[in-house]
């Protein structure tokens, strides 16, 4: 595979629902707010010396269309030479915070570089501290644009511009351009650097001009500097977002959290440049980091990646009218990439490892808002919403803005694995941050949940097999689905489900392990609670180990009798106890030898080409289907491979990479893939920081 330098990235200050895109060729990139999809708008960085234009790739077209609308041709500025750096003559730094170009022809080089936020926010309940949260949430990406003339003998000038722009504000009191749609770029006064801000329609206006002007009307904005002959000369060039009062409605009505610290962007230039040399070396050292780690090269781009997508999902909010001193109430939110739910719970705990790692209080932030906003009582007893709303609008309180009665396949409910979710969630926070405190508060939930799980099992105890058999009543004359509901059947499918049956047996074993914790201190006993969930992970584990199909060599994906299918998640759920702090029931050897090992049996009998392995050596999560989710393997790799002790195959990272370099090279790590490739354009998501697990520290 050869691995090209031609793909988008997404660059994200933390929890500001913003971002910045760039690196593919041709394509053009530049700023999101609160935008589902990756934007299109002209990068145009590099440089101009005598009558030639040479540029980074990151464009379509040269020249802008719209000028037509206003002047004729023949009035049109002086025609240039236009070039740019080819992929062959640039070389491509990436990683998790950071993203480098370095073009070089032999004349005039140039190297721009991304330094992207790598801070944990602070918790704003327990550990607030002003200036550590300002440097947190600070809406704002530094980057550095070096011109190297140091081979030319006649003078150039350095380029930074983005088209397709609107409502252009030139601030007196900075170098730099700012958009009506809460964005835009500055950059910092040097001693004897002369930088100048203009406006046109193209580069070629700007430099076709004998004057460059500022034409409030074009689209495009752009910030020019002198390189004299012979030099070198380095500019940092701040990208920024910002937006006062409310950003959500419907049930909740927020703000930005950042707008207690910043009272413009003017405020956020500022303080970003004051902090530039703190901010590079924060996101070299988080690079460093990963560097070092232990896993293959291939890994290392996939994580990398996928935290650039996450972040570029990351709200942080606030109550409408709250101060830092009155009636704040934090809410960490991110949306499902493009599709623009709010806190999917299928995704959030697929987050959790990364969020654990870095900020474990969004974790609690995210289940104390599903349990005090988003849970609900159906005929069989607790439950929670797939998702707080969609677009920036919060769902009424105990309703999701996907869910829907009476709907066959997608859009019904995932009733069943939302209630697995939060108690899985739950053990993984409480084994992390040992908050027995916030566990103890939480106990009543804890015992309803067991009765939910129970009665979703069998309406009497005679019937009780540990896994799902009985459907909301919330569905109304419709069954639920699971998170993989546009997959196939097999899958999508919640009741006797092979992936959702082996979630309730990880449920019962975290929960088992949460009230021996409760138990611990000696001022209550939890035994009877304890037998139970013991018992059901028995009998999820004997019902599942039960259904093995000795001449297919699988358990099939649908425990009826009937079924035939074969599919990689039915050891998902094997990583949750690992992390809860029950990695001694996971022993090859011990109570759940006899399930672990028509586990790894089935695993290892699937990971066959034409079966669960597609051509290239990448990981196919149903044998029916062609639609992978890369997330989701990602897991499954863990599981296979750390648990039950399959060994890994590079060929299959090296694949899945692929996937997302060259099969989605405008998708950043976007998570559902058909065959390795997607036809979405701009398309991105947040879950591949799954991957994080291959880093995570339980």
């Amino acid at each position: 595979m050869k691995k090209s330098n031609s793909y988008l990235a997404l660059h994200s200050p933390v929890g500001a629902a913003a971002s910045f895109a760039i690196g593919m060729s041709s394509r053009g990139g530049g700023f999101m707010h609160r935008d589902a999809f990756a934007p299109t708008q002209e990068l145009y960085i590099g440089t101009f010396c005598e009558d030639t234009l040479n540029m980074l790739p990151f464009f379509s077209k040269a020249t802008n269309d719209y000028r037509e609308s206003f002047v004729k041709s023949d009035n049109s500025p002086n025609p240039l030479k236009i070039t740019y750096y080819t992929e062959q003559q640039i070389d491509r730094t990436y990683g998790p915070t950071t993203d480098s170009f370095d073009a070089k022809n032999g004349t005039t080089n140039l190297k721009y570089e991304l330094f992207s936020p790598a801070k944990s926010v602070p918790d704003p309940e327990n550990e607030f501290n002003h200036e550590n949260m300002k440097h947190a949430v600070c809406p704002s990406i530094l980057t550095k644009l070096t011109v190297d003339n140091s081979n030319n003998s006649k003078p150039a000038k350095g380029f930074f511009g983005i088209g397709n722009l609107k409502g252009l504000a030139f601030p007196k009191e900075i170098h730099g351009v700012v958009s009506i749609d809460g964005y835009g770029f500055a950059a910092k006064d040097q001693f004897g650097l002369s930088i100048e801000t203009v406006a046109d329609f193209d580069p070629v206006g700007v430099f076709g001009r004998e004057i460059p002007v500022r034409l409030g009307i074009a689209p495009m904005g752009m910030l020019v500097f002198d390189v004299p002959a012979g030099a070198s000369v380095s500019v940092e060039i701040v990208l920024a977002w910002y937006q006062q009062g409310p950003v959500t409605h419907g049930a909740t009505n927020c703000k930005f959290y950042y707008t207690h610290f910043f009272n413009n962007i003017l405020d956020v230039f500022t303080y970003t440049f004051e902090n530039t040399d703190k901010l590079s070396q924060e996101s070299k050292t988080f690079d460093a980091l990963l560097a070092l780690s232990p896993i293959n090269d291939a890994r290392k781009f996939l994580v990398s990646h996928a935290i650039h997508s996450y972040y570029a999902s990351t709200m942080l909010f606030d109550s409408e009218n709250a101060t830092l001193s009155r009636n704040s109430q934090p809410r960490w939110c991110v949306n499902e990439g493009s599709f623009m739910m709010m806190n999917t719970f299928d995704l959030a705990i697929d987050h959790a490892f990364f969020e654990l790692s870095r900020n474990p209080w969004v974790v609690k932030n995210v289940l104390d808002i599903y349990t005090r906003e988003y849970s609900y009582f159906d005929n069989l007893g607790l439950s929670f919403t797939h998702d707080h709303g969609s677009h920036f609008t919060y769902s009424p309180h105990g309703y999701s803005a996907y869910e829907i009665s009476n709907q066959d396949g997608c859009f019904s409910y995932m009733t069943q694995e939302q209630l697995c979710n939060w108690i899985l969630i739950a053990g993984l926070y409480v084994e992390k941050t040992k908050d027995i405190d916030w566990l103890q508060k939480n106990q009543d939930l804890l015992k309803d949940s067991i009765t939910s799980l129970l009665n979703r099992d069998a309406s009497d105890d005679v019937h009780l097999d540990g896994i799902m058999d009985l459907d909301s009543s919330r569905c109304g004359v419709s069954s639920e689905i699971t998170t993989y509901d546009s997959l196939d059947h097999s899958l999508g499918q919640a009741t006797r489900n092979l992936y959702v049956g082996t979630k309730c047996w990880a449920s019962y074993i975290t929960l088992s392990h949460l009230f021996k914790q409760l138990s611990e201190d000696g001022s209550s006993t939890f035994s009877d609670i304890i037998n139970t969930c013991d018992a059901q992970a028995q009998r999820s584990a004997q019902t599942i180990t039960s259904y093995y199909d000795d001449e297919l060599g699988i358990i099939p994906a649908i425990l009826d009798g009937n079924d035939k299918s074969a599919i990689i998640p039915a050891i998902e759920a094997l990583i949750y106890p690992y992390f809860s702090g029950c990695q001694s029931i996971l022993a090859l050897d011990g109570e759940f030898a006899a399930f672990l090992e028509k586990l790894k049996v089935h695993t290892l009998n699937i990971l066959q080409p034409g079966v669960c392995l597609f051509d290239d050596g990448g990981w196919k999560l149903s044998s029916n289907n062609e639609n992978s989710w890369i997330s989701k393997i990602f897991l499954c790799q863990f599981a296979a491979h750390e648990i039950l002790g399959i060994p890994e195959h590079i060929e299959a990272d090296n694949a899945h990479m692929d996937w997302w370099i060259n099969g989605c090279t405008d998708c950043p790590a976007i998570d559902q893939i058909f065959s390795g490739k997607v036809s979405e354009h701009g398309f991105h998501y947040p879950r591949g920081v799954s991957s994080y697990i291959w880093l995570f520290k339980g």
